[in-house]
């Protein structure tokens, strides 16, 4: 298990410093999209699934309206929620983004101009955006992924 000061140590907890106070809600909503999904999604279709199978095998109307309750239920509810905590999420990404690319702007504004002058100025802008946009999609697609892994994983065995 990774102890708390490797952790500390490690790239991973180097980018999500990044995020200084912003980082709570970003853990929170991450983990949040993720339950909120996975629960939504595959945890209740498969229950919607199950009664409407059964429903038609049985011929019993009752478990047809079970599902279609559940079904309009799991969209209802959990589409608006999941909107709601998808832009808490994205608003704090955004706005650390906007944070670290200011800061970027600012210390390359300091630089010496024999600085641009010895090396072609596009090679610094580039592995400047690039660095900013392999962080993001850290924050957007990396560590979203792994805890949609461990949210479904945690539900299947539900």
């Amino acid at each position: 298990m990774i102890g708390t000061a490797s952790l500390r140590q490690s790239e991973l907890g180097r980018v999500l410093r990044l995020m200084r106070g912003r980082l709570p809600i970003y853990v929170l909503t991450t983990l949040l999209r993720a339950a909120i999904a996975a629960l939504c999604l595959n945890l209740a279709m498969a229950f919607v699934l199950r009664d409407a199978l059964n429903a038609a095998v049985q011929q019993d109307a009752g478990l047809l309206r079970r599902a279609l309750l559940l079904a309009l239920s799991a969209f209802f509810v959990g589409e608006p929620l999941l909107a709601l905590v998808e832009y808490l999420h994205q608003r704090t990404v955004i706005a650390t983004m906007t944070r670290l690319r200011q800061a970027a702007f600012a210390k390359m504004s300091t630089l010496p101009v024999r600085r641009f002058e010895r090396e072609h100025s596009g090679d610094l802008l580039t592995r400047l955006t690039g660095n900013l946009q392999d962080i993001e999609n850290v924050y957007q697609e990396d560590l979203t992924s792994l805890a949609y892994g461990l949210a479904y994983s945690g539900f299947a065995l539900i």
